[in-house]
């Protein structure tokens, strides 16, 4: 029984030589494959391409975008100054000539004492003309010719009346234009005192647009707006605010066929501008610490650069100071850059050119 347990004892000891032997080997192969599989993974540190944009002298302006209203430059509104019924004689959207009769107003009354007043005109006519023949051959006296004058000039003057009684239910173009939409229809009641229609003239148009309260002190006369992709200047501009929108007015003339009266339109207004400054995408602008940076480009590494801006105007920065001209900025994907990365500058030529060698090779 005590050699059986000798024999086993020495069994188990060499088994456990060998198995501690066997494990030491194996984490000795594994720590050689590791290290060599990371060596041979290991990645050589790539130089980041960048594009960049050379700080150039520019023109540059500072707009602001508001919404105006397209009027008539020249425009009347036609009222009813006397009632009845509505006789339309030209359309809406007809182009009539000055003093073109547009419309009028069915009024017997009126109607009826013009006609009478002409046929007192006649009549008084007739008899002075009369008495004056009778004057010439003694048949009748220089009073009674006198007296048939003086009727004469009376109903002359109840005619003109009359007439302008006429003139008010009557609708002549005040010049050459459009005839706009009728507030009612043809053969309805019109009261004295209604809008009948707007008439205006197409060829000159005015907007008008209002200007918020801080940007007013630098709006002034001829000052730039661009409308409808057309430049034009500021025509008229208050330097007082309204009291209801707190803004104030400003128009503008544009000569367009395309615009509709009434309709609104945007309106480009430059507030401010400078010439020869330095200017760059707004893409190249990042910030650092809540402050503006740029990423400079020398012998073929970064600098962080602190700059100072002024105007904006749609994707473009004024840079007032930290820059020269000619210095070259990283335009594009500052995010995965620091201070003094080395880098090469993206060419879109060179690449271009691999493009068509490809190109060329594939066919």
């Amino acid at each position: 029984m005590g050699i059986y347990n000798k024999i086993r004892k020495t069994i188990f000891q060499n088994s456990r030589k060998r198995f501690i032997t066997w494990s030491s080997i194996t984490l000795l192969f594994g720590l050689i494959v590791c290290v060599t599989l990371f060596k041979t993974n290991e990645v050589e540190p790539t130089i980041k391409v960048v594009e960049v944009v050379t700080a150039t002298s520019q023109h540059i302006e500072q707009t602001v975008r508001l919404i105006g209203t397209v009027r008539a430059k020249r425009s009347t509104i036609l009222t009813a100054k006397a009632s009845g019924v509505l006789d339309i004689l030209k359309k809406a959207g007809d182009t009539v000539n000055k003093d073109t009769l547009i419309a009028r107003i069915i009024n017997p009354d009126i109607e009826k004492r013009c006609e009478s007043a002409i046929s007192s005109v006649q009549i008084a006519k007739a008899q002075f003309d009369r008495t004056k023949i009778l004057l010439k051959t003694g048949a009748s006296s220089k009073q009674a010719a006198e007296e048939k004058q003086s009727l004469l000039l009376d109903a002359e003057k109840n005619l003109a009346a009359a007439n302008i009684e006429l003139l008010k239910i009557r609708f002549h173009a005040p010049f050459d234009g459009i005839v706009g939409a009728y507030k009612g229809r043809d053969g309805t009641e019109i009261k004295e005192g209604a809008v009948l229609l707007t008439f205006y003239d197409p060829t000159t148009m005015i907007v008008e647009f209002d200007i918020p309260a801080p940007l007013v002190g630098s709006v002034n006369r001829g000052q730039k707006v661009v409308i409808d992709g057309k430049q034009c200047a500021v025509k008229e501009v208050q330097k007082m605010l309204d009291a209801s929108t707190h803004m104030a007015p400003a128009t503008v003339a544009i000569e367009s066929k395309d615009l509709i009266v009434g309709m609104p339109i945007d309106v480009e207004l430059t507030v401010s501008e400078k010439n020869d400054v330095i200017v760059l995408p707004d893409d190249a602008v990042f910030l650092e610490q809540g402050k503006p940076h740029v990423y400079l480009v020398k012998n073929s590494k970064t600098v962080l650069k602190p700059v100072e801006l002024g105007l904006r105007a749609r994707n473009m920065l004024e840079i007032k100071k930290g820059l020269v001209v000619g210095d070259l900025i990283v335009s594009q994907g500052q995010s995965r850059l620091s201070n003094d990365t080395e880098v090469k500058i993206y060419d879109p030529k060179a690449v271009e050119a691999v493009k068509n060698i490809e190109t060329s090779l594939n066919k």
